[in-house]
C-alpha cells in the first residue's frame, strides 16, 4: 500500500495546475460560467471557488474550517467515465457525477488527502451524462496532516505550521474515450494569531 501511495503522490505532484483565476493549460473552450476558472479539458465543466484564497489562524483551522466550491456543468456532457484518484481506487461518483479528489499541498508535497482509504474492489465505472447545473460542495478540514485512514485506522497527524498552503480539488476520467482533467486551486494562509 505504501508503494501505491508513493506512486500516486509522485503522479499527482507532477501534474501542473494554474491558479484559481487562470485558464493556463486548458485546451477546451468554455462558456461564460467556466471561462478563466481553473483548468479543464472536459468541455463545459469547471470547479469554481468563491475567491482565490482565505486566511485562518491555526486555532481556527483546528476547530474546523469549511471552504465552499461549486462544480459547474454548462451543458449536458455525455459519455463521461469518472476515475478515482486515491491509491485504493475507492473514490465513487458524487458531486455532479464526478469523483472529486481534495488535497492540501505545501509546494508540491501533499500534506492532507484521502489518498489511502484501503483497497476497494475495482469494477468498471459506467459512462454517464453530466447534467447542466451547479452542484455545491464544501471542503472541511481541521488543519492537520493526514494521508487517509487506510485499512488500518491511521491516526491524523500533527497540525500544520503557520504558512501558505494550497487546496486543490480535481476530477479525472475519460469522455467519449478521451482523457479529461478538471482542476482548481485555492490558497490557504494559516497564521499564528
Amino acid at each position: 500500500m505504501r508503494l501505491a501511495f508513493a506512486l500516486l503522490t509522485a503522479l499527482l505532484s507532477t501534474t501542473a495546475c494554474a491558479g484559481a483565476s487562470s485558464s493556463a493549460g486548458s485546451s477546451t473552450a468554455h462558456g461564460k460560467d467556466c471561462a478563466g476558472v481553473g483548468t479543464s479539458t472536459l468541455p463545459g465543466a469547471c470547479i469554481d471557488f468563491a475567491g482565490d484564497g482565505g486566511s485562518w489562524t491555526v486555532a481556527q483551522a483546528a476547530a474546523g474550517i469549511d471552504i465552499p466550491y461549486t462544480l459547474v456543468v454548462e451543458t449536458d456532457i455525455a459519455g463521461v467515465v469518472p476515475r478515482p484518484q486515491d491509491a485504493g481506487r475507492c473514490g465513487s461518483p458524487e458531486l455532479g457525477g464526478l469523483i472529486l479528489f481534495e488535497r492540501i499541498l505545501d509546494g508540491d508535497e501533499t500534506r492532507w488527502c484521502m489518498c489511502d482509504t484501503g483497497l476497494c474492489p475495482s469494477g468498471p465505472n459506467e459512462a454517464r451524462t453530466l447534467t447542466t447545473g451547479r452542484s455545491q460542495g464544501s471542503f472541511r478540514w481541521n488543519g492537520v496532516e493526514w494521508q487517509g485512514p487506510s485499512d488500518t485506522n491511521n491516526p491524523q497527524g500533527p497540525p500544520l505550521a503557520p504558512g501558505v498552503y494550497t487546496l486543490e480539488i480535481s476530477a479525472v476520467g475519460t469522455v467519449e474515450g478521451r482523457p479529461f482533467e478538471v482542476r482548481n486551486r485555492f490558497t490557504i494562509t494559516l497564521t499564528k494569531h
